[in-house]
């Protein structure tokens, strides 16, 4: 992985990311095995060496980070990805956000299943994740669709998501989970 994919700068402009909020890691390219390890460890020693992120904090923050890598590995492998991880001052949380073309077919499924999240309790989510877990229904890849779900219970359901027109009929779907500061 070259140095010049990894950025950790001050942005004030409004594109993807909200005023003054902080860009702490930034890469577009293609996600490979090699490529989860350098960001995971680059996210690690950066938690680990923050005194204002809390170690539950920095749990969560992780976890979302392996899930949302796990997903661009697998969903993204004929195709650029971007992962950005976000630190926002002002709603005083962390965002990590994924973009990677999908199919129609892909669309329509995350869709589904994002819509339903957002209206689940939290033991609804616990009981569809012991259902996902005895389910023997596995994706190409081995999964139920238990990511998602651990994605929902992370942020406490602080996830947006949206379908734009790409090309090739391929749409980009863009994902941000929010981790809040946990309050002592």
């Amino acid at each position: 992985m070259s140095s010049e994919n990894i950025t950790s700068t001050r942005l004030d402009s409004q594109d993807i990311v909200g005023q003054g909020d902080t860009v702490i890691l930034a890469y577009k390219g293609m996600f490979k095995n090699q490529t989860s390890f350098h960001i995971l460890n680059w996210i690690e020693r950066y938690l680990s060496s923050n005194s204002t992120v809390t170690r539950p904090e920095s749990k969560k923050i992780f976890r979302v980070a392996v899930e949302l890598i796990q997903n661009l590995i697998h969903h993204s492998s004929k195709s650029v990805a971007s992962f950005v991880f976000i630190k926002s001052e002002s709603n005083d949380c962390f965002t990590l956000s994924t973009s990677n073309l999908v199919d129609t077919n892909q669309a329509n499924g995350l869709v589904s299943a994002l819509n339903s999240m957002n209206t689940v309790t939290e033991d609804k989510l616990r009981a569809l994740k012991k259902r996902v877990m005895t389910s023997d229904v596995r994706s190409e890849h081995g999964g139920g669709g238990m990511g998602l779900l651990e994605l929902a219970k992370l942020s406490n359901g602080s996830i947006d998501s949206e379908l734009l027109p790409s090309r090739n009929d391929m749409l980009l779907f863009c994902l941000s989970v929010h981790v809040n500061s946990i309050k002592t």
